[in-house]
Formats: structure tokens, C-alpha cells, sequence
């Protein structure tokens, strides 16, 4: 069989099959392997060049399946507070005796968001609520602001507790039948509350309260594998953010989806094991797929 590698229905097929065939035959070593790969298309689902540990991920067929999914809310399942951060630091240059623009104040301000939350492990941990009021509070002071910290807060909060839902994430919902692991950051009541309104049925629900980490540390993937009695090679983690998700989970060797729906590129070191437009695509993995 010929194929182009410079056709990206051609390349995700040569990966499939390489993928296939070394699974059919259940070699129980780990393999190392190299795909070439096109560039991500917008909505396409590709492999990369993996490596996977075949054992106890085996069926009886000698097919690679996957137990469990381990689910990224905010930015994967419903929007990111991204429109109510806008709207904060808009409010915040209205007010500021600085000539910054908002996107300059937002910029600052998630990079003391993330500072603090990167810093935060074991005795150090503060819920994300803190680190937003911590990291809202230097943005103010940075930008001689005087908007009111607690209004502006609220707003971000009531986003958490009450987000809208991707149409793709509500079609995955509908015809899963896998059982899905919520893996979030957010403070475990906003979160809880966000998946009772939009009535999610979820088979647990793990945040950063449990394990005093955040992702991309490891603590909460090691914790997720460990309440779902699954091993790496039986899971996989999707999410919608590289340096978060994906990293993390490749991290603990985690067969890691990245949710790319506005077609960004990969960039730096961190690759994912699959790219989907939608969660809805998910469904279509191979490995998910009774075969």
C-alpha cells in the first residue's frame, strides 16, 4: 500500500494501522515508535507517534481498550470564564491611573495567577478562590486601580458555578457509555455545583481540594488513577489545555486528548497522543471503540 504522507487522511490511516497491528499481536513490552504526522487539521483526530505499554490494557482480543476517562471541565466540558476576565480588566483600566490597555492588564494578571497556583503544593496550597483574589488584588495594585476587588470577583465566581456547555461536550454526555472522571483546578463546591445545573452525570468528581495540587502536578492524576482502580494504560485524559492536561497526564504516562476547537498549533515539547475538534470526536478513538 502506498501512502502520501502529505495527505492527512493518508497519514492518520499509516498511523492507525502501525498502531493496529502491533496491538493485534499483543506484544507485552513497551513500544517505541515514530509516525510521521501532517499538520493538525482543524476537526481531524491524529494519532502521534505514541508509546503505549501493552499488558493489562489488553482485552481478550488482544485490542487495546480504555477503561476510564479523565475529563477536564473548564475549557473542555463548558466555556472558560474568558468573556467575564475581559469584562474584569476592562473594569480595571476604566479605573486604573495607568496608561495600560486591558489586554496588558490581563496578561499581568494571569501570570500572577499562574505564579501563585504553579507555587501552590502540600502546605503551600490555597483554593483557587484565594489564588484569584490573591492574584486580582496584585493586578489592582500594579494598576493603581480602584475597581471594587469583590464585585469584580463575584462575577468570575457565579461564571464557575454556573457555565454554559459546549454543544459537542453535550453530545459526548448523550452517548457515552464510558465511566468519566472529572479532573479540574476549581474549587470542588463551584464545581459541583456547575455539573448539578447542567444535570452531568459523572461518576466522580476529583479536584485540586483533594489532593492539594494542581495540575499540571501529578498529585491529581495519581489520585484519579488510584479512586478509579485503573492503571495508565487503561485511561485516558482529555482537556484543553497543553501545559495543564496534557503535560500532566503525559506526565504519568496517561494516554493524553487535547480538545483544540479554535485550530491552534502544538508548540514547545509537549505533544499530545490525540487531537479532537470536539468531545464528541473522542467516541471515535479506536481504542474506545468495540472492535
Amino acid at each position: 500500500m502506498n501512502l502520501d504522507t502529505n495527505n492527512n487522511a493518508s497519514c492518520q490511516l499509516a498511523c492507525l494501522i502501525y498502531k493496529r497491528a502491533f496491538i493485534h499481536f499483543g506484544i507485552n513490552h513497551r513500544i517505541h515508535k515514530q509516525v510521521y504526522l501532517s499538520k493538525h487539521n482543524y476537526g481531524s483526530l491524529i494519532a502521534k507517534g505514541i508509546e503505549l505499554t501493552i499488558n493489562s490494557a489488553l482485552n481478550g482480543e488482544g485490542i487495546l481498550v480504555i477503561k476510564a476517562i479523565f475529563l477536564d471541565f473548564y475549557g473542555t466540558v463548558v466555556h472558560e470564564e474568558t468573556e467575564t476576565m475581559m469584562n474584569i480588566c476592562h473594569k480595571i483600566k476604566q479605573q486604573s491611573l495607568t496608561e495600560a490597555s486591558a489586554v496588558e492588564i490581563g496578561q499581568f494578571w494571569m501570570k500572577e495567577f499562574n505564579d501563585l497556583l504553579i507555587g501552590g503544593r502540600g502546605d503551600t496550597f490555597l483554593k483557587q478562590r484565594e489564588l484569584s483574589a490573591s492574584s486580582l488584588r496584585n493586578t489592582l495594585t500594579q494598576f493603581r486601580s480602584d475597581a471594587n476587588e469583590d464585585e469584580l470577583l463575584e462575577s468570575m465566581f457565579n461564571h464557575w458555578k454556573n457555565p454554559s456547555i459546549f454543544t459537542d461536550a453535550a453530545d459526548f454526555f448523550a452517548k457515552n457509555t464510558i465511566p468519566v472522571y472529572i479532573l479540574s483546578n476549581v474549587d470542588h463546591a463551584d464545581i459541583i455545583e456547575a455539573i448539578n445545573v447542567l444535570q452531568l452525570k459523572v461518576d466522580r468528581v476529583i479536584t485540586s481540594e483533594h489532593v492539594k495540587s494542581y495540575k499540571p502536578h501529578r498529585e491529581m492524576f495519581d489520585y484519579a488513577l488510584k479512586v478509579s482502580g485503573r492503571s495508565p494504560e487503561e485511561v485516558m485524559h482529555v482537556g484543553d489545555s497543553l501545559t495543564s492536561d496534557v503535560a500532566g497526564a503525559n506526565r504519568v504516562g496517561i494516554n493524553s486528548v487535547w480538545v483544540n476547537r479554535s485550530n491552534k498549533q502544538v508548540t514547545g515539547n509537549v505533544q499530545p497522543d490525540f487531537v479532537v475538534q470536539g468531545l464528541s470526536e473522542i467516541l471515535r478513538i479506536p481504542a474506545l471503540v468495540n472492535l
